[in-house]
């Protein structure tokens, strides 16, 4: 047997989470290909199905009679489980990424230790570092260990060591990703040449470029390549695709296009991969290898789109998607229609969304007097009042329109290439980009203005460059008072200028820079989060900026109200906290684990991950805790009275409690 053969998982399928892998006559793969994915197995002909255990399952090794992953219940530690399901075993209490068993060992990605690479044994004895590289896409092949360095945000270095941690050599000077290594190959989607598809030989000779396609997800199975792309055709439905081409490059066949599909596996003769219909709700399919049969897999019953009005509208699994409604009490439920939405918005009483085919349309809320609104395909659509204002992508061009909400009343407002549109009051605030020739040539950006009715347009500020950028080189905050504050991401070595221009063109002021996010413009306060991820505050005019010291890093704010910063700090967990705006008086609220946090009023309400998910609030002061849920939840809304969510452990089924913890109410 070749050294390689000794892989228990194909290096594609881990890299792309690892969620499917074939043991002789048996397939065994997650639920949901979410997080919170279980472990099944079953025959390639889909019967026998049974499920193994209770863990969120990532990186499936199996090994004669074992099974080995990492479990997101667990801070990603391995685990490992007979193939029938018995004699579960935690082998560590690392937190675990690409998992590959190989020869005896584990080798696995270390994200408790800056992501460095370790191996064990496969009964969980002999640990050991082998080096300390920041080691992404493991590949343990024969007597070597490949990866990618990460040495910066986008910038990848691709390595190999002994299996003992010796003789590190670096390969090549790209900057390779989704590495795969296979018969002698290393195959790659190389980020310094816009994701474009290599190989090489292991020993990092004989470079060739077999595809021009932007390429994720590589997997290489026997003869073939399979990889996702993004198509750029500026479209919510068919933007993506899957193909597959020999491993030489040629015979290249497009065997899927649709939404994004996310965690592809290739097993044998079929690929599996989900469409994420949005916050925890993964629809699993999977596809024939030539591209016909698709099918479904997992039944989840619903999503929550919005609570409005005494309405609950949601997709239901169970019916395709389609979209329905059901009164808060849980009565008078009814599907609205029977197409498939996309990009759903509720304005007053009326639906707005798209259909297949990219087409743009709105009906009643009751299903009634559908019509689709446009021709075109539009992008950044914003519903004021009467209007909907949009853009339309070319290859290298776009423009900017208006149209009455009744569909009437259709026209051209700008032609010169707007982007990022904000409708405030009577004006429309977009950035233009203007190209010079050749590959080296300056751009300019251009900061707009002009009256929702297409007159007046005005520059406001023009950032020039003398390197070439990408297009979306500006990007406007927000528009307070008679300020405009806006990112300049043009000069070279300070990614994030944070500039405000007077909304008459006037008066442009360079605030701060390496703050690469506003948080919120709160009086006469600017609230930013650093490079580091930690929380600062500046003066409005860009005097006084202050670190906010007592604010620990990796914060995620959820809202500053009455001088206090409510935070999730994800430095080592995600608990919750509160600090003064001036930085003082830094407070744990709580020592949970907490997830898709809201407050209303003085209640802040989170899943408790360390409590299986159940629904908690807790006073903004920290003083009282409640449990409200016994089950595991996910897509938390706080509505008037009531706390909306969705069971998992029941298929996802949509129910409501009041906000005190009491009437709890299952939905049909």
């Amino acid at each position: 047997m070749d050294k390689q053969d000794l892989r228990t998982c194909l290096p594609g399928n881990i890299n792309n989470g690892g969620k499917a892998a074939i043991q002789g006559d048996w397939i065994y793969y997650c639920s949901e290909f979410s997080q919170y994915g279980k472990l099944y197995k079953k025959r390639p002909d889909g019967s026998g199905k049974e499920r193994l255990n209770n863990d969120s399952t990532w990186f499936i090794n199996v090994s004669g009679e074992w099974i080995y992953y990492s479990n997101w219940d667990d801070m990603g530690s391995i685990y490992r489980i007979r193939t029938d399901g018995s004699n579960r075993q935690k082998m560590n209490s690392d937190e675990s990424w690409f998992i590959n068993v190989a020869g005896g060992w584990i080798y696995y990605s270390n994200l408790s230790d800056n992501r460095k690479l370790y191996r064990m044994k496969t009964d969980g004895s002999g640990r050991q570092k082998l080096i300390d590289d920041s080691s992404w896409y493991i590949n343990a092949v024969g007597d070597w260990v490949y990866y990618s360095l990460q040495e910066s945000k986008n910038d990848f270095k691709l390595y190999r060591i002994k299996t003992d941690g010796s003789e590190r050599q670096k390969l090549c000077d790209d900057s390779p990703v989704y590495i795969n290594v296979v018969g002698g190959w290393i195959y790659f989607s190389n980020w310094s040449d816009n994701k474009a598809i290599y190989r090489m030989r292991n020993d990092g000779s004989g470079k060739q470029k077999l595809s021009e396609d932007k390429s994720e997800d590589i997997s290489v199975v026997g003869d073939w390549i399979y990889y996702r792309t993004d198509l750029e055709t500026y479209s919510f439905i068919d933007d993506y695709a899957i193909y597959r081409m020999k491993t030489d490059g040629s015979y290249k066949q497009e065997v899927y296009r649709g939404p994004r599909p996310d965690f592809l596996c290739v097993v044998g003769n079929w690929i599996y991969y989900v469409f994420n219909g949005g916050g925890d709700n993964y629809s699993l399919y999977r596809l024939k290898t030539d591209g016909g049969e698709e099918q479904r897999l997992n039944n989840d019953r619903s999503k929550v789109l919005k609570v409005n009005d005494g309405w609950i509208y949601y997709s239901n699994g169970c019916d395709g998607r389609k979209l329905y409604r059901k009164e808060i009490d849980g009565n008078d439920d009814h599907k609205i229609s029977d197409d498939v939405f996309y990009s759903i918005r509720l304005v007053d009483d009326w639906i707005y969304y798209f259909k297949k085919g990219n087409k743009f349309y709105r009906l009643k809320s009751d299903g009634s007097e559908e019509k689709l609104l446009m021709k075109d395909i539009p992008q950044e659509t914003k519903i004021v009042g009467d209007w909907i204002y949009y853009l339309v992508y070319g290859k290298r061009d776009s423009k900017l329109y208006r149209i009455k909400t009744d569909g009437s009343g259709r026209k051209l407002l700008s032609s010169n290439n707007p982007y990022q549109i904000k409708v405030i009051d009577d004006w429309i605030y977009y950035c233009t980009t203007v190209y010079g020739s050749g590959q080296e040539s300056h751009i300019m950006t251009e900061l707009h203005r002009v009256k929702i009715d297409g007159s007046a347009n005005q520059v406001l500020s023009t950032e020039q460059s003398d390197h070439y950028a990408d297009r979306n080189c500006i990007e406007v905050i927000d528009v307070v008072g008679d300020w405009i504050y806006f990112y300049n991401r043009l000069d070279k070595g300070c990614s994030y200028d944070l500039y405000r221009v007077k909304t008459d063109g006037s008066e442009r002021q360079a605030l701060c820079n390496q703050y690469p996010e506003v948080v919120s413009i709160v009086e006469n306060w600017i609230y930013l989060i650093s490079n580091k991820k930690e929380l600062a505050r500046i003066r409005t005019d860009g005097s006084n900026l202050q670190e906010l010291s007592g604010v620990y890093s990796e914060c995620d704010v959820v809202c500053i109200k009455d001088e206090w910063i409510y935070y999730v700090n994800n430095y080592g967990g995600s608990e919750l906290f509160r600090v003064r705006t001036d930085g003082s008086n830094n407070q744990r609220l709580s020592d949970d684990l907490c997830d898709e946090v809201c407050m209303a009023d003085e209640w802040i309400y989170y899943i408790n991950k360390s409590d299986g998910n159940r629904v908690y609030r807790i006073m903004i002061d920290g003083s009282t805790k409640e449990k409200l849920t016994d089950c595991n939840s996910c897509s938390l809304t706080v509505y008037k009275d009531w706390v909306f969510y969705q069971n998992k452990n029941d298929e996802f089924r949509v129910c409501r409690i009041r906000i005190d913890g009491t009437g709890t109410k299952a939905f049909e």
